[in-house]
């Protein structure tokens, strides 16, 4: 598979992205992205899950730039091989800052179904 964004460069790029795209939001959704990878391949298909996810999940944003924005940051989590990392990173984040129950609950449900083989991560050439 080839990446379609540029990559983090280690730990600090990638807590840097998580603070910005929330780490409520890559805690929370990081499970559908890693599943829905191959979507984001093509312009086309990646505009259809935005729109899917825009409808899905109206409580995350009504501004599409910013849910681009926070989608492409998950995206370069996932292509710089640092999902694991980044839910260990919201794991460990502060419950008051994080604000969504959930984001915890879905971090540890990422990384059970990476363990068992569930959910995958794309490889790249």
């Amino acid at each position: 598979m080839e990446r379609t964004l540029k990559t983090l460069n280690g730990y600090k790029d990638m807590e840097w992205a998580i603070q910005k795209a929330g780490a409520w939001f890559i805690g929370s959704f990081m499970v559908e992205f890693v599943d829905s990878y191959e979507q984001f391949q093509n312009k086309n298909t990646k505009s259809d899950f935005l729109d899917y996810f825009m409808k899905e999940y109206d409580v995350v944003t009504d501004d599409d730039n910013q849910l681009r924005n926070r989608v492409n940051l998950a995206i370069r989590i996932i292509e710089s091989g640092m999902v694991e990392d980044a839910m260990i990173y919201v794991l460990n984040t502060n419950d008051d800052k994080l604000g969504c129950d959930e984001s915890k609950t879905n971090a540890q449900f990422m990384l059970d179904r990476l363990k068992s083989g569930e959910s995958k991560l794309p490889v790249f050439e």
